[in-house]
């Protein structure tokens, strides 16, 4: 249970993503099982992510949220001398709707969309994060 809860370390990400993805490319060709462990750590880490499928005007709250989180992290590395990751640094941060946007389309959607292949019953992650990209995109600011 330990390896599940870790799963959800964004810097194993690309790594479960390549596992799934391989284990759904051998399930289509030869009809065998996706692991049942790998299966609990992609779970976890939809639930994880899960504030991209959620109704927009929620989603929208827990993305002001996690961006604030990100911004005093910030500022507490700022003021002990440390280089800031520009999405923490609220001085150079883009607007909230392209941060938004950035995170679906290189980490959610590639997600769901294989969370939707794993179970039928979850196709609705992928229709909602989608459904959510397109609402951010509505609002990005013309520049």
């Amino acid at each position: 249970m330990i390896d599940v809860i870790l799963a959800t370390d964004m810097a194993g990400h690309a790594g479960l993503c390549e596992k799934l993805s391989e284990a759904l490319e051998l399930r289509q060709k030869e009809q065998t099982e996706i692991s049942r462990d790998l299966v609990l750590k992609m779970l976890i880490k939809t639930a994880d992510l899960s504030n991209t499928v959620k109704p927009f005007d929620i989603s929208r709250q827990w993305a002001i949220c996690v961006t604030e989180e990100f911004f005093n992290q910030g500022d507490l590395e700022k003021a002990e001398g440390l280089e800031v990751l520009p999405m923490y640094d609220r001085e150079k941060s883009t607007e909230l709707a392209k941060g938004q946007l950035g995170f679906i389309d290189f980490v959610a959607k590639k997600h769901m969309t294989m969370m939707s292949q794993v179970h039928s019953g979850l196709e609705w992650l992928l229709e909602n994060v989608t459904s959510n990209r397109d609402t951010w995109n509505s609002t990005v600011s013309p520049h």
